[in-house]
């Protein structure tokens, strides 16, 4: 699912093959009468895990996707061009974004939201990846790659060339960074 709130992860193999993805919009934010972004969970109706894959689950490849200038993830929390989370186990490769990622509450990034990994050892991994879009949040853990990287999750070889707005915790390749980055 590409916006959720729970339950929702992609544990299979997507090979985008290099061709381009356009005029996609995931819209996972809903606003209230006096046009205020709803960032509460549940029942406000907005999403968390907001991207082409919500989540990323355990045993996860997606790799060779490239999004141009015209498609947007705009969700509450977790958005990310290929998915609001990379969980432990998973891993996005060689994926390019010229589109735009908008967050209305914490952890944006133009390729994903959050690299999450657990104790068991087993890293979330993003490499490869290139995005030159806008990533903007008036919020926290705001990235150019990924918002939040926690313990053992992996950012390697991948670059920033877009723009980005963000209140605290802003960086051009991880706005929060726990784990490793090499060579970025």
């Amino acid at each position: 699912a590409a916006a959720s709130n729970a339950g929702y992860n992609f544990a299979g193999i997507f090979d985008g093959d290099g061709h381009r993805v356009r005029n996609l919009t995931v819209d996972g934010i809903k606003f209230d009468v006096n046009g205020k972004a709803l960032v509460t969970f549940p029942a406000n109706g907005s999403r968390k895990w907001v991207g082409l894959f919500g989540r990323l689950s355990e045993g996860a490849v997606v790799r060779n996707v490239i999004f141009d200038a015209s498609c947007s993830f705009t969700g509450a929390t977790y958005v990310g061009g290929i998915a609001g989370e990379v969980a432990a186990g998973a891993t996005v490769e060689n994926c390019t974004n010229y589109g735009s990622a908008t967050a209305y509450g914490i952890r944006v990034g133009g390729i994903a939201g959050v690299v999450t990994s657990t104790k068991t050892g087993k890293p979330a991994t993003v490499s490869g990846c290139l995005n030159a879009g806008y990533v903007r949040s008036n919020n926290s853990d705001v990235g150019g790659i990924v918002g939040y990287v926690t313990e053992s999750g992996i950012v390697r070889n991948s670059s920033f060339s877009g723009s980005i707005t963000g209140d605290s915790y802003t960086g051009g390749i991880a706005g929060q960074n726990y784990g490793s980055i090499i060579q970025c």
